[in-house]
């Protein structure tokens, strides 16, 4: 709603009070592509980090003073204390563990869609492990789409029960699923023709080696580290 309200409100001003014509199209375009890469998490993001930006500012200071504090009166007391921070891949190794010792992280039994009278999948047990790598092949009409959309809990099963990282998913929403890390990714080719195949190569690796966006649409390509390897 802030976003569609800015947006409106800049084109009438562009239209009527600066009175650019047609040119505010362009305009309100590049306003708009400067969103996309400085504000991705939009306006109410913006607003959200710079709150944030200003409360780190001031929680040196404190933490300064209670940490003087403590000092002090762990002098006095004569005794030391050792503090480690638990860092998100401490979690995440831990979270890792765990899920590896409980079992596999998906897994189907009997799991069955009907259709009125047509079969397209019945009594499939299937399970993967944390960082295994499994295909699912067969003909068309052969029920891979089907077995798919029911594991992501896009099509409910007719019967079975599907489990992922030990817990029962089954009749969930997709959208719960998906928050809780289960989502599938559709194969879409999308190369550049009139480029050779270890060009089409390159762009992808770039998109790995540069990450976000960069000011440097110019640079070299034998100025970038890593991409020759």
């Amino acid at each position: 709603m802030v976003g569609a309200a800015v947006w409106l409100s800049l084109r009438d001003f562009l239209q009527g009070v600066a009175h650019l014509g047609a040119s505010w199209k362009l305009v309100l375009g590049i306003v708009f592509v400067l969103l996309v890469c400085f504000l991705r998490g939009g306006i109410i993001g913006g607003l959200r980090d710079l709150y944030g930006y200003i409360a780190r500012k001031r929680t040196p200071v404190k933490a300064r003073s209670q940490q003087g504090m403590s000092s002090a009166s762990q002098a006095e007391s004569g005794k030391t204390a050792q503090v480690v921070p638990i860092t998100s891949s401490m979690l995440l190794a831990r979270r890792s563990t765990e899920a590896a010792r409980a079992g596999p992280i998906l897994e189907a039994r009997g799991l069955t869609k009907h259709y009125g009278g047509v079969i397209a999948n019945e009594g499939i047990d299937f399970s993967v492990a944390r960082g295994e790598l499994r295909g699912i092949i067969g003909p068309n009409g052969a029920g891979k789409t089907t077995f798919f959309r029911m594991l992501t809990c896009e099509v409910p099963p007719t019967s079975g029960t599907i489990r992922f990282e030990g817990r029962d998913i089954t009749g969930m929403g997709i959208t719960d699923v998906c928050q809780l890390g289960l989502t599938k990714s559709y194969q879409v080719n999308q190369l550049f023709n009139r480029l050779t195949v270890g060009e089409n190569v390159t762009i992808a690796a770039l998109a790995a080696l540069r990450g976000k966006f960069r000011l440097d649409a110019l640079r070299s390509l034998a100025k970038i580290r890593g991409l020759s390897d």
